[in-house]
């Protein structure tokens, strides 16, 4: 194996930041935020988020409503979130030494969100150039699926690869694998999705606080692989602020009908003095889920009807964390393991007992987490360091009879950014990021050898406000070295540079415009230089190229949002130029009667739209009854010849209707996907599919407790789904009808 000094270099570095937060002494120059939020009612909001403009700093409201901050003195936007209950924003100024209140009342019609995934500083959602998507409270229990691409699928621009349930990751804009960065709380998942699409995401969407999806080119923050995006999932494993409270939480139990599924989890934390913890568990249990009719598109004469085999899950996922916590910062440390079996879906002959061929995967990961933060009220403002340390392991068997195949990867992420002071009204920060993966396969038939990547990169973000003008500038330099242990394989060294630019103009406080031009790289990766072998899940033989130029991408993104009153939406305009883009070409050959793919580079274009918009029908105090309709469509091709490229997502609209009132909330709503006829060569069209879904929630207290009950129904109509976006499509629907109940509990 491979070894490299990205995680020794970086423990220096956050015991110094240990040690200077330790004594939690009052930094210079603070003063106390305290604040009490209400719904529209008038009733206190628990668990309401608080975030102050331009910082990382959140914290949340008690069981009374209230919160309380120290932050610098001075001139504040806050932003203030609630799932249940709405937005509000208001502007304080604190003074030094002393204790500013602020009263705020949330409004179920205000449609701005903060998202942390866009820089150091948090943001609202109208502040930034490019289009993102936030998943969270009501909407994130609504959606929330057993993977993370089949969670998010409906967000604007979203779809998802599908290779059974446990194993669908995020496609953006058509752009899919290590092009989209899942990270978890802004650090890489050091997961094996990214580079082979049938194996499961390493994150369970039932532990997420919150998911915050960033369409288009996000390259200056977190590296060359995140050129088409980047899903970030954000929990408090690592806790930031005390909450005053010793223990809070929310445990959950529930089921689901399509395949018999059986799931808990719980979420507890809370804070001792000075220290904070947070502890999670998940568990998960299906059995194989039921389809329509057939699984294949022409089915074998002894194919069982109704049932997809061999696609059972059993999860379990596991979090624990601590922090230190000091007026002038946190430092804190998570540990956390995820352990899944589950089954892929095969094209194979079936025997008297209607069993086809099985494969199933066992997956491992443990997961070292180090965050820090450190406000020193100097020209540095805050510095700030991440660090994710991974361990995966999955073991992949054709047969019960088979010893297996281990895939092995370490994956190091550490990430060290400074924040100056405001210079009148530019704003910014700088710094640099390193990432180190190993990667090897034990067994008779490895696609891959053993492989290493080290990746360093610099990067500076820069912000100018004037009124209701923000341009946004960054650039970031990159250098990545990939090579093989073995000699044939020569170590390949690939530098660049990638920048954006960025402008924001809100000629009204509802209305905000942006504009981002950005050129991102994407360097290949070392399954697309040296694969050469069968894939089983796929069912397809892929074959690298050594000669693949690194792929360059012209970005122009163009976004419209209204985000305030009875009528809001977003319309998102893109364009993606590439030169020397890497894709699967189908060669048209066979290798032991699996077809060929092999990885080349082509100049591509990617162009497409997507449009949402809601509208109040009805609204009094917490009651709002409201209709939201979005569509959106990504047309790929290979410039010189028009030719399409594989894969590619087809046109997708619909819409929902929901009421809710503090208590109750119900939507239902319907989607349809358009037939795929734009196909590459050798791949064949998809049939469009039209879904039903419906969910309903309701919340009471007593003692103190909050219980909550949602029921959710999805694909109601029992529709054929096949994803265009999925090797599988021919042999492997998505799920028939399901209708699932889930019971929680917080306090």
């Amino acid at each position: 194996m491979i070894r490299g000094h990205s995680r020794a270099a970086a423990f220096p570095f956050l015991f110094l930041l240990f040690s200077l937060i330790a004594p939690a002494a009052q930094a210079s120059g603070t003063g106390e935020l305290t604040g009490h939020v209400r719904s529209a009612t008038g009733e206190p909001v628990e668990n309401a988020m608080i975030q102050i403009s331009g910082m990382a700093q959140r914290v949340k409201t008690g069981s009374n409503g209230v919160f309380e901050t120290v932050i610098p003195a001075g001139d504040h936007h806050i932003l203030v979130t609630s799932a249940r209950f709405g937005v509000a924003s208001a502007d304080v100024k604190v003074a030094e030494g002393k204790s500013t209140s602020v009263d705020v009342q949330l409004s179920p019609i205000y449609r701005d969100e903060v998202v942390v995934s866009t820089g150091s500083e948090a943001r609202s959602v109208a502040d930034v150039a490019q289009p993102i998507a936030v998943l969270e409270g009501d909407r994130l229990a609504a959606k929330q699926q057993s993977s993370l691409g089949a969670t998010v699928e409906n967000e604007p621009g979203v779809s998802t690869s599908y290779y059974g349930p446990a194993v669908g990751r995020p496609i953006l804009r058509g752009l899919a694998s290590d092009r989209v960065r899942i990270l978890s709380n802004g650090t890489d998942l050091g997961d094996a999705s990214s580079f082979a699409p049938d194996h499961a995401v390493a994150i369970d969407p039932a532990l997420a606080e919150r998911i915050e999806v960033l369409r288009g080119a996000g390259t200056l923050l977190y590296g060359s692989s995140a050129g088409g995006g980047v899903v970030n999932v954000i929990d408090d494993r690592i806790p930031e602020t005390l909450l005053g409270r010793p223990l809070m939480g929310e445990v959950a139990v529930g089921g689901g009908t399509v395949s018999d599924e059986r799931r808990a989890n719980a979420r507890l934390q809370g804070s001792v003095g000075s220290i904070g913890w947070y502890a999670a568990n998940s568990y998960r249990k299906t059995d194989d889920y039921s389809i329509p009719g057939f699984a294949s598109v022409n089915p074998a004469p002894d194919e069982p009807r109704g049932v997809l085999r061999n696609t059972a899950v059993d999860s379990t996922d596991t979090i624990l964390g601590l922090s230190l916590i000091g007026s002038n910062g946190f430092f804190g440390v998570a540990g956390s393991r995820i352990h899944a079996t589950y089954g892929l879906p095969l094209h194979g002959s079936f025997g008297d007992d209607g069993e086809p061929e099985k494969s199933t995967l066992a997956q491992r990961q443990n997961r070292v987490d180090v965050h820090g933060e450190l406000r020193t009220g100097g020209f540095f403002e805050a510095i700030r360091v991440k660090a994710g340390i991974s361990d995966y392991m999955h073991v992949e068997r054709e047969s019960p009879e088979d010893p297996g195949q281990q895939n092995l990867h370490k994956t190091n992420d550490v990430r060290l950014e400074v924040q100056h002071a405001a210079q009148g009204s530019l704003t910014g920060s700088f710094g640099l990021q390193a990432v180190q993966r190993d990667s090897s396969v034990i067994g008779q038939e490895r696609t891959v050898p053993p492989n290493a990547l080290q990746n360093v990169a610099v990067f500076a973000l820069e912000e100018l406000v004037r009124v209701n003008h923000r341009w946004q500038l960054g650039a970031r330099f990159e250098e990545e070295h990939t090579h093989g242990t073995e000699e044939e394989l020569a170590r390949r060294t690939y530098r660049d540079v990638s920048s954006s630019l960025g402008y924001v103009w809100t000629p009204r406080p509802d209305w905000s415009v942006g504009v981002s031009v950005a050129r991102s790289v994407k360097f290949p990766s070392a399954e697309e230089l040296y694969s050469n072998g069968d894939i089983l899940a796929t069912q397809t033989f892929e074959i690298g190229n050594v000669d693949l130029r690194k792929e360059v991408n012209f970005d122009t993104d163009l976004s419209i949002r209204k985000l305030r009153g009875r009528v809001t939406g977003e319309l998102n305009l893109f364009v993606k130029r590439f030169d020397n883009f890497i894709y699967q070409r189908a060669t048209g050959e066979e290798h032991d009667e699996l077809p060929v793919l092999a990885f080349v580079n082509a100049d591509a274009l990617f162009r497409g739209a997507e449009v949402r918009g809601a509208v109040a029908l009805f609204q009094r105090d917490a009651r709002l009854l409201s209709v939201e309709a979005g569509l959106d469509f990504v047309h790929a091709e290979v410039r010189d010849t028009h030719e399409p490229l594989p894969r590619i997502p087809p046109l997708k609209l619909g819409g929902t209707l929901r009421y809710e009132d503090g208590k109750v909330w119900v939507e239902g709503g319907v989607w349809r996907a358009s037939t795929q006829t734009r196909v590459a060569p050798l791949e064949t069209e998809t049939p469009g599919y039209t879904t039903v879904h419906a969910a309903a929630g309701y919340n009471f207290v007593t003692q103190h407790v909050k219980h909550e009950i949602f029921i959710r129904g999805t694909n109601l109509n029992n529709a054929e789904i096949r994803a265009h976006t999925s090797f599988l499509k021919d042999f492997a629907p998505e799920p028939g009808r399901d209708v699932s109940i889930t019971y929680r509990v917080v306090f």
